[in-house]
């Protein structure tokens, strides 16, 4: 969701029994999905094929 200033994000993945929810006080609107991919690629122990933040 989003609101003036604020912004979440919610990701369910049924299939790997995970949730992932990022929450922001900042408007950005990419920050919540680059952080919910970043977080999912930790998670996963994925390799690194982007630098969701900082791209």
């Amino acid at each position: 969701g989003l609101i003036s200033g604020y912004k979440s994000r919610l990701d369910i993945y049924p299939y790997l029994d995970l949730v992932v929810a990022v929450q922001a006080n900042v408007s950005n609107a990419s920050l919540t999905e680059h952080l919910s991919h970043f977080i999912l690629d930790e998670l996963l122990d994925l390799a690194r094929t982007q630098d969701w933040l900082f791209e």
